[in-house]
């Protein structure tokens, strides 16, 4: 996962703030690995304070000097910026109507241990929420890693955030909607929490290594057992980060039509998602690849209603068409192009993700790496925490 490019300059979590040392900790963790150059630009930051901060925490231990890598448009090496992998570990959590997935991993990215399990969506929100809770504590468990080396747990959750952060509103099996507190759910567990939405966790990784990386303006679909959005708009998640939900399963494309999950009809959920995905045995054949084609169009239909209220001229796609990307591709396409003309709106380029399938689980993990560290660091007791470069 590690790269070494220029990013834009972080403002997901709320303008900028001094250049401490947890900000430039999380900078390099979140990049994979990055130049001395590329930090600048991405903390907004100068030369000689990058350099000083850097150098403090190389005689610190906490960071190192790794090898050099071309850097094309300068026609010149640069050399990459690596956190001590053992420094501290985060685990990300993901959550959703047909699986749970866990994974930990260190302060380089290496991933020390994940695990899945499949999800019955008859069972109810108390046997899932357990079920998470016991693989959460069995990779901390195999990975041997102790608690108190551990900066965060990232959840990435289905969610409608409701009343706070912390309380979830979500469809996590077939029927009326659920509520639960994360932290009465998982609080228990010893580690430092951070809630999030899975689709914007999926969001996070895409624009950190994945098909969004360097794009200053993207919109971000998830079709798993639900149809989630992020929107991420010059430098900051517009939709998914201060907005109330990202439930773009439940905008409604028709006056009629299968009953959805929330209770309504006309969803685009019935018509598209993960939850009425045919079994394997039924993705063959004539019928199927016609199926496929409709839920497709419906599929860039929805798109397109998002893309009318805040346009990006790039589309994210991950989830269960992933694996059908030229028959999907053509036909979301040809939707957006239906729906974006007759407004003068030029029809964005539609990128698959990769198949990695823990894509929710690190997004998550590094939005705890993002929120977390400084305390972290404050139990360590080095006199280096929370230190500007203002202060001796």
């Amino acid at each position: 996962m590690s790269k070494s490019s220029t990013k834009a300059s972080r403002v997901a979590n709320g303008g900028r703030s001094a250049l401490t040392v947890e900000r430039t900790l999380a900078e390099i963790i979140g990049s994979g690995a990055i130049s001395r150059s590329d930090l600048t630009v991405s903390l907004a930051a100068s030369k000689a304070s990058i350099s000083r901060l850097v150098d403090r925490l190389i005689r610190r231990g906490w960071v190192s000097e790794g090898a050099p890598v071309r850097v094309a448009e300068r026609g010149r090496n640069a050399t990459t910026l690596l956190v001590q992998r053992d420094l501290g570990y985060a685990i990300g959590a993901d959550l959703e109507g047909l699986a749970i997935r866990v994974c930990l991993f260190d302060c380089q990215l290496n991933v020390i241990k994940s695990r899945k399990r499949l999800v019955d969506p008859e069972w109810s929100t108390e046997r899932i929420i357990a079920q998470w809770r016991s693989l959460i504590a069995d990779v901390i468990e195999s990975a041997g890693v102790p608690r108190e080396k551990l900066i965060g747990l990232g959840l990435a959750l289905p969610w409608i955030p409701a009343d706070g952060a912390e309380e979830v509103r979500s469809h996590l099996s077939a029927g009326s909607p659920v509520r639960f507190n994360v932290l009465e759910a998982l609080g228990d567990i010893g580690v430092p929490i951070v809630a999030s939405d899975n689709t914007l966790c999926v969001s996070d990784y895409e624009r950190r290594f994945g098909v969004a990386t360097g794009e200053a303006s993207f919109a971000s679909i998830l079709v798993r057992f639900g149809v989630g959005a992020a929107v991420y708009h010059r430098g900051r998640f517009v939709v998914g980060e201060d907005s109330p939900c990202s439930e773009l399963g439940h905008v409604r494309v028709a006056q009629e039509g299968e009953e959805c999950i929330c209770g309504a009809t006309g969803c685009l959920d019935p018509l598209v998602s993960g939850r009425t995905w045919l079994p394997e045995s039924g993705r063959t054949g004539v019928s199927w690849e016609r199926e496929l084609a409709e839920r497709a169009h419906h599929l860039g239909v929805g798109i397109a209603h998002l893309l009318k209220i805040i346009y990006a001229p790039v589309v994210v796609l991950n989830g269960v068409y992933n694996a059908y990307e030229d028959r999907v591709g053509r036909e979301i396409r040809e939707s957006l192009a239906a729906e974006l003309d007759p407004h003068g709106l030029p029809v964005p380029e539609v990128r698959m993700g990769d198949e990695l399938e823990y894509k929710a689980c690190i997004g998550a993990g590094l939005r705890a790496i993002d929120q977390r560290l400084d305390g972290y660091l404050a139990g360590l007791d080095t006199g280096l925490s929370g230190s500007s470069l203002h202060e001796s």
